[in-house]
């Protein structure tokens, strides 16, 4: 399948638009940052905390549900900051 130079530079300039358009939508300086993220492992149980590095509360939530093998309800607080005075 041959492209002419006119599609080329069309699907070029499409990409560079929708890259544009992503970058808009994310947060000024996104570097990660770290997130206190409190969580059970089972109905009931003692509430543990673990920092995590994210660029944001959601993304630190879910990489401690994937670490932990947890589902959203053991997810019980997320602060930014390192956790201080928690085991």
């Amino acid at each position: 399948m041959k492209i002419t130079k006119t599609r080329l530079k069309q699907i070029i300039k499409e990409e560079i638009e929708l890259a544009m358009d992503e970058a808009k939508l994310a947060p000024a300086g996104s570097a990660p940052r770290a997130f206190c993220v409190g969580y059970v492992e089972k109905d009931g149980g003692e509430r543990k905390y673990k920092t995590v590095h994210a660029t944001g509360p959601g993304p630190a939530e879910a990489k401690v549900k994937s670490d932990k093998q947890i589902p959203d309800k053991y997810i019980k607080s997320s602060d930014e900051g390192k956790c201080k005075g928690h085991a």
